[in-house]
């Protein structure tokens, strides 16, 4: 929230009316007038946030009282837990995007015999990766690994990520290990979101504080566990009912991937590498590499079907240059790098996909195994699938858990 938004409040400005027209003229000027009318603002300011930030009716701040839920701050809230039991901290963080939530920690973890948290995150790019990182380390949460999968946008303009990075601020943890100046940016937009409804809202809350969260399975289309795992609630349900269309999804979020590219003037501005997410990205690998982390990273797939629908021949054109850049950071600091954009790169099935962007775990599954130089068809360990997690869920999940 501006200051301009403040003094327009017709009650403040009233306010302030009174206070000039009160003080004598000749009081009007000297350091004493000048600190009182700015009091005058700057109280009224302070307390509109000060409600906000307690209350927390954005979801943008880190209130003790009512936690934000977003899955930024949810998840740094599960490894700062993690971190609090030296026998339940990580040893393999798995990061990236939506895209690398339903990657599951049980088979990575038969697969590398360490302990795994999904650390993957909503439209998540270096930015998120390297605060992710300074966090876990300043946590005292060394991995041994990160695999990492990378979107053909993270490298390339903020139009999809701006969008989430605000939730680093509504973890203090998080905000105070983002890079300058992204997190003065990040702090901006936050108070930017304060509005009279959030203020109000933030009023309620205090008055009648949430004392647990309790959230009904049928209510919710999808839910987080305490591994930071994934699961599209009212997709495996229709799935299983076999009610699910995929290419119908498929073709709803092409419209809203092009509804998106009309609000920029140049749409490959979004997919064209920005050096300063490149600069981060290595500064990402440089911290892991000396703290002695090995990181795997892959760029992930689209469905062939989405991509007919959106991708113009430019864009696969900056698409394959961005690949050949993380090709090459990667190994000028020794790490493994995957481009997984073809399905036959890793035995990936079109049929195992949520919509154009999101996998399945079985694709994933394939993914993972190729990654480590595994047949793609191999079946490390047989974990639960989601329907059989639904049916039986465990004890932190996000429909219980601040």
């Amino acid at each position: 929230m501006s200051l301009e938004a403040t003094v327009s409040d017709p009650l403040i400005r009233e306010q302030a009316t009174v206070r000039a027209t009160t003080v004598p003229a000749e009081n009007r000027s000297g350091p004493g007038f000048a600190l009182t009318w700015a009091a005058s603002f700057l109280i009224p300011l302070a307390a509109v946030m000060a409600v906000n930030i307690l209350g927390n009716g954005t979801g943008l701040f880190p209130s003790k009282l009512n936690p934000a839920v977003s899955d930024r701050p949810w998840k740094a809230r599960r490894i700062d837990h993690q971190a609090r039991h030296e026998r339940g901290k990580p040893e393999v963080l798995v990061m990236g995007s939506s895209r690398m939530m339903q990657v599951q920690p049980p088979y990575v973890e038969a697969l590398t015999g360490h302990r795994t948290f999904n650390w993957g995150v909503s439209a998540a790019g270096p930015l998120d990766w390297l605060t992710q990182l300074r966090y876990a380390l300043d946590s005292g949460i060394k991995p041994r690994l990160i695999i990492v999968g990378v979107d053909e946008f993270a490298l390339g303009g903020n139009l999809i990520l701006n969008r989430f990075e605000i939730q680093n601020a509504a973890h203090w943890g998080l905000f105070r290990r983002m890079p300058f100046p992204e997190n003065l940016s990040t702090l901006a937009n936050a108070v930017e979101q304060v509005r009279l409804e959030s203020t109000w809202e933030s009023l309620k809350i205090l008055a009648n504080p949430p004392v647990a969260r309790k959230r009904s399975m049928k209510r919710v289309s999808y839910l987080l566990l305490g591994d930071g795992y994934l699961i599209y609630r009212d997709r495996v349900v229709a799935k299983a009912a076999g009610t699910y269309d995929l290419a119908q999804s498929i073709r709803q979020q092409s419209v809203d991937w092009r509804l998106r590219l009309d609000q920029v003037a140049d749409p490959l501005e979004v997919l064209r590498p920005a050096e300063r997410n490149i600069e981060l990205f290595e500064q990402f690998l440089d911290l892991a590499r000396s703290n002695g982390i090995e990181v795997r990273v892959a760029m992930l797939p689209l469905h062939p079907y989405y991509v007919s629908l959106t991708l113009t021949p430019a864009m696969k054109r900056i698409r394959t240059d961005a690949s050949a850049i993380l090709a090459r950071v990667c190994a000028e600091r020794g790490f493994r790098y995957r481009d997984f954009t073809s399905l036959d790169s890793f035995g990936g099935s079109a049929d195992e996909f949520w919509d154009g962007a999101h996998q399945t775990p079985e694709n994933l599954r394939r993914m993972i195994n190729t990654l480590f130089d595994l047949p793609p068809a191999q079946v490390v360990a047989k974990v639960p699938n989601d329907f059989q997690i639904l049916e039986n869920p465990p004890a932190v999940t996000t429909l219980n858990t601040w």
